[in-house]
This record gives structure tokens, sequence and C-alpha cells, in this order.
């Protein structure tokens, strides 16, 4: 992340230096300077499409880019809806590139501002994949030890109160023997969808490996722990007819069970694994 005030330096520095010249190169200066000025590829995206469309005038402008396997993607200075005509057109039929109107744009820069754009969304798509887990898109167990960790500096430093539920899969191997492989994924599957789309803001889920899952979540009371599993449960069963997947689930309360990570892991671990035995 780079530092705020570093940041409106930056930004300072690029539209100063853009000034009355109109060179392609003094244009593409400005545009890459942005890639040290923001915090994401698609952030890079719009502010080199704004000042683009700042430096040539243009009435509208939008990037059309298509980057396998990310397809066709669409962006508009502005960040404005495709509000017209022209603008709905380019979305569904212009060729990949830069589009302006009401006057074309020099196609040297044009073609510079693509690719730049598109090595800034292939970084973000890169980072994105190496903080999630491919098959369920939770977070990977990497990212998610980044989470709990600011978590428990919150909660040693403001007093915040958060839960770790750990949960793991019983039942899972007999799916892969029984039922094969791809019914095993599509029992995690279901389990990290369950998870993604019902994450409130401050929520946090991962796939720690294997059949294990792991959730943070904010002012966690003990019934909610148990109806997640419960719904857990029923996704499962709708997913994989016959799984016969049963939760196992381990439950640390911060500050109360501890406020450091692997306190947390620990007490929420031997929780799950006395219920995980209690059932056999």
């Amino acid at each position: 992340m780079s530092n705020p005030s570093e940041v409106g330096w930056r930004r300072h520095r690029s539209e100063a230096a853009l000034g009355d010249e109109a060179t392609p190169e003094a244009v593409l200066a400005v545009v890459a300077d942005g890639l040290g000025a923001t915090d994401s590829g698609v952030e890079f995206i719009y502010l080199s499409l704004e000042r683009l469309q700042q430096r040539i005038g243009a009435d509208d402008l939008i990037a059309v880019l298509d980057e396998p396997p990310l397809g066709r993607q669409v962006f508009r200075a502005g960040r404005g809806l495709l509000d017209s005509e022209w603008s709905r057109d380019v979305a569904k039929a212009g060729r990949p590139g830069i589009h302006a109107r009401p006057d074309p744009i020099d196609p040297v820069v044009a073609n510079a501002v693509v690719q730049l754009c598109s090595i800034a969304l292939k970084l973000e798509v890169a980072l994105h994949d190496s903080l999630h887990d491919h098959l369920t898109g939770l977070l990977n167990r990497r990212a998610f030890d980044d989470v709990l960790a600011e978590a428990c500096a919150r909660s040693v430093r403001y007093g915040w109160a958060f839960g770790l539920v750990l949960l793991d899969l019983d039942g899972f191997k007999d799916v892969n023997d029984r039922l094969g492989h791809p019914a095993g994924d599509a029992a995690l599957q279901a389990v990290g969808d369950l998870l993604r789309h019902h994450l409130r803001m401050g929520d946090a889920a991962a796939r720690l490996g294997g059949d294990e899952f792991a959730v943070l979540l904010p002012n966690l009371r003990e019934h909610d722990a148990a109806e997640l599993v419960r719904r857990l449960e029923r996704a499962i069963d709708e997913a994989v007819p016959g799984a016969a997947v049963t939760l196992s689930v381990g439950v640390a309360l911060a500050p109360s069970d501890g406020d450091a990570p692997t306190a947390l892991y620990h007490h929420a671990d031997v929780q799950l694994y006395e219920r995980k035995r209690a059932r056999r």
C-alpha cells in the first residue's frame, strides 16, 4: 500500500507535469506515473482514462480491453454509466483499444495506454489469485492469517470483540471415494458459495486447506455459529445429494479466549476435535 502523503505528492507531480505539453511522450509520462499513485490495477485504469480525457479534451473516453482469461472488459473515464448510444455501441462492439469522441486519439498514445492498462489489470488479477483459493473463491490461509492478525491487533488496542470459527467437513473423504472427486469439489464449492454470499461488512472467510474452513465474525454469539453450521449442511445436501457430510465446528471468542492468532486457533481447534470425537 502506498503512503497517503506520498500518493498525494505523486498525484500533484503528475498533474503539474501535464502542463501544456501536447506530445505523446508527455501524455504517456503522466499516465504511466499513475502506476505509483494508485493502489490497484482498476484504480490505475480509471485514473489513466481521466487524465487522458482531460489532456485531449474529449467529451467521452472508453477503454475496451480483451485479456484472456478475463474476456472483454470496458472502462469509461469518470466511471460514468454507459448512457449514450455511442458509449453502448462501443461497449458492445468496439474493438479493443481507446475510443474517444468527438475526435480520434493519437494511435501511438492509444496503443501505449492500452498496454499499460492491460498490464495493470493482469497484475490485479495475479494479486487476487495469490490471496484466494481457486476452487471456492474464499481467502487462502496466508490471506486469512493476515486478516486475523489485524483483527487481534484491533482487539488488543480497542477491545474489539470477534469470533473465530473453524469448520471441518466430516465424511468428506468418503464423498470422494464413493461419488468421485467432482462431487467432493461440489461440496467444497457449496460451502464457499454460502460463505461468500452471506458475509457481512467486516466478516472474512477462508479455505485453510483440504476440507478445513475458517470464518472471522465480529460480535459472534454461540448460536450464530450453530446457525451457520446448519445452513452449510443444508447447502452441501442440496449441492451433493447423498453426500452425508456433517460439520464439526470450533469457536474461539476474542478477547475472552485469547488476543493472539495462535491462542485463538488453538482454542477453536481443541473445541472442534472434542466435538468431532463426541460424534464417533
